[in-house]
């Protein structure tokens, strides 16, 4: 699965990653899987209790969990409309 040979996919979380590495689009959806589940997991950010608070970066952080989701669309919507999906 690839976007084709002038797309590269950087990845870089800002903890465990923070200098972007190149990596395969496969691997790209998942790292990208594992952080939006440890974003959507912390409770500091999107809190469970009715009386919880959300952070003053809420909207910066769901933004970027969109953004990168946009990215993934648009590597699948590309994959596809060249044929090069699953069973062609």
């Amino acid at each position: 699965m690839a976007a084709g040979p002038k797309y590269e996919y950087l990845w870089a979380d800002g903890h465990k990653i923070k200098k972007p590495i190149k990596v395969s689009a496969p691997r790209y959806i998942a790292l990208l899987f594992d952080w939006v589940d440890e974003q959507t997991s912390d409770e500091n950010i999107f809190p469970v209790d009715e009386d919880g608070k959300f952070p003053n970066n809420f909207q910066a952080v769901v933004k970027t969990i969109l953004n990168a989701f946009s990215i993934i669309w648009a590597h699948i919507l590309l994959t596809f409309r060249k044929g090069e999906g699953p069973g062609r």
